[in-house]
């Protein structure tokens, strides 16, 4: 090539110079990875069809004139198929059942929908959806559970983020997860509801508690419990169909 002039020729240099630039800066910068799935904490809530899930559960009841009352029985959740579900947002239908013992044919109890994206989970129950999980999982993080229903804001709290967790002595969890969906307590009243997840396999554990202690001077602050209720659920199975 031949320049007509110098200043020809140092024009084209600088064109030149600036596409060098332009070139190595293209290099040197990162590329946008898509965010690893695990890292977030998806795998914490395994979500497909055919999935299903088996629980014990023990439900104490306490009133003020009678005995407590115990009932044990199991229940299962089974993920169904595929549907367009709220804000156009991919969403799992799901069937809950329950028996009273492990030789009783499971009933349908109810149903509802899941659904998950790389920011939250979220799962109806009883006519009201709440927002389960919310992604990436940070230790002390907090999102209002209750921001899809009208039951009035209500912060959930992840706790013990990826550590490991034992129930009974007979199930370990290398990573699980604590959500405290409500954690009040004083002298006289206790209302704490907590859901533990593991990775790969889903919810493990819950414990909701909503409980009204004695306020005489004789036994307050000794956790004597006037009445309320005690829920405790437990994994017993999972798997796919």
């Amino acid at each position: 090539m031949r320049f007509s002039s110098k200043k020809d020729e140092k024009y084209m240099k600088n064109i030149l110079f600036i596409i060098v630039v332009i070139i190595c800066f293209a290099a040197c910068t990162p590329k946008n990875e898509e965010p690893n799935l695990r890292d977030l904490g998806l795998d914490f809530y395994p979500l497909q069809e055919n999935l299903f899930w088996e629980y014990d559960v023990k439900e104490i009841t306490y009133t003020l004139i009678n005995a407590p009352v115990t009932i044990n029985y199991q229940i299962r959740e089974e993920i169904k198929e595929l549907f367009n579900g709220l804000d156009n947002i991919a969403a799992y239908r799901y069937e809950k059942y329950k028996r009273n013992t492990s030789t009783d044919v499971w009933v349908i109890d109810s149903t509802g929908f899941v659904q998950k994206t790389n920011y939250w989970v979220r799962k109806s129950a009883n006519n009201f959806i709440f927002t389960k999980l919310a992604f990436p999982f940070q230790e002390g993080k907090t999102w209002n559970g209750n921001a899809y229903n009208n039951l009035g804001a209500k912060d959930f709290q992840m706790k013990n983020v990826r550590q490991s967790y034992q129930i009974n002595n007979t199930q370990n969890f290398p990573q699980a997860v604590k959500i405290f969906q409500v954690n009040d307590s004083s002298l006289v009243a206790l209302n704490r509801r907590i859901e533990v997840y593991a990775e790969d396999i889903g919810l493990v554990e819950a414990s909701y508690k909503n409980l009204n202690y004695c306020t005489t001077s004789a036994c307050v602050g000794q956790g004597v419990i006037r009445f309320g209720s005690d829920y405790y659920q437990k994994l017993k199975n999972y798997g796919k169909l």
